[in-house]
């Protein structure tokens, strides 16, 4: 998809070369669909920006913990025991570490439970692994005086509470599962496995 708009510059540039004809109808077809590439283009591009905006924009605002329980694969506990963390911040280092493992290593889905597969998941199986894999972390590494946990809330983007307004379309939106992590000096901080993967990859598609 990425080959998409380079294409559409190419073409762009070639229709304007002059071109020696007398067919008015040929003419006409060149203006519009130059037309409709500069419209693609400038679509795209807007789009792009916009969504990238909402996406860094978004907050999340925990509501109640969840006790979930999920296998973690081998070898995201392989890159977890073989990670190197920094002395000053290792617990955020693992947080994000293991965000960008999991984001990479789960695929969103909107299926039932019954039809996904092993490596598909909605919000809240992305928060199930991403809380064991940071606890899974935490233990090995020996982080004192930090606590993860799987937490459902919603999300606000722009002062709009966006999972009530989604919710009315589809309860599947009604919440969102993500995972917060308490640091040993009391502050807290979000992460979200699956808007990594929206990032990393509806940006990517788009």
């Amino acid at each position: 998809n990425l080959l998409v708009v380079p294409i559409l510059l190419v073409l762009l540039l070639l229709s304007f070369k002059r071109t020696k004809t007398s067919n008015t109808s040929h003419s006409v077809f060149i203006v519009s669909l130059r037309t409709l590439m500069i419209g693609y283009l400038v679509l795209a591009f807007v789009g792009y920006f916009a969504i990238h905006k909402a996406l860094n924009d978004v907050q999340f605002i925990p509501q109640c913990t969840i006790d979930l329980s999920s296998t973690l694969p081998e070898d995201i506990k392989q890159d977890i025991r073989e990670m190197k963390l920094s002395r000053n911040d290792a617990a955020n280092d693992l947080a994000k570490y293991a965000e960008n493992k999991v984001g990479a290593y789960l695929t969103f889905s909107c299926k039932p439970a019954s039809k996904r597969k092993a490596t598909e998941a909605n919000c809240v199986g992305y928060a199930a692994m991403l809380n064991k894999a940071i606890r899974y972390g935490i233990k090995y590494h020996n982080i004192e005086g930090v606590r993860c946990e799987h937490v459902r809330g919603t999300a606000i983007l722009w002062g709009v509470d966006i999972c009530k307004v989604l919710g009315l379309i589809s309860p599947f939106f009604k919440d969102h599962d993500f995972v917060r992590v308490t640091y040993a000096d009391g502050h807290t901080e979000i992460y979200d496995a699956s808007l990594k993967y929206m990032k990393q990859h509806w940006l990517m598609d788009f």
